[in-house]
């Protein structure tokens, strides 16, 4: 999230009011328009929430808010989710830090976690 909304503005630093103070804030699609542009409030945590991120090209069938299921085949774990982000149109299996905890897969937002396995 940047000051002007767009690629080349300024990053947000949270400040010591913010629940992470010092690090960026992290826009999702899915917000609380109620709350300001830079609050991080607004957006969907990652760490608290298990959510899932689809390319806005996948299908216009699904809504932001929507539920889903999503399982992790090997283990047979299974997790309730929201639709609370639009991902990049040439991938699909983005997940939440919390959604991949759940699944007991890596929340790694760097590397990620294993996507074979998970539908």
């Amino acid at each position: 999230m940047t000051n002007t909304g767009k690629k080349d503005g300024t990053p947000i630093v949270q400040t010591a009011q913010d629940p992470a103070p010092g690090y960026y804030s992290s826009p999702t699609s899915l917000a609380d328009k109620t709350k300001k542009i830079q609050d991080p409030n607004r957006y969907v945590d990652s760490q608290e929430i298990p959510y899932i991120a689809i390319p806005s090209k996948f299908s216009t069938q699904f809504k932001l808010g929507d539920i889903a299921l999503v399982v992790n085949k090997k283990n047979n774990l299974k997790c309730y989710t929201i639709f609370a982000d639009v991902g990049p149109s040439n991938k699909i299996g983005e997940g939440s830090i919390n959604l991949a905890k759940e699944l007991q897969i890596s929340g790694n937002p760097k590397t990620g976690g294993p996507v074979a396995d998970v539908v």
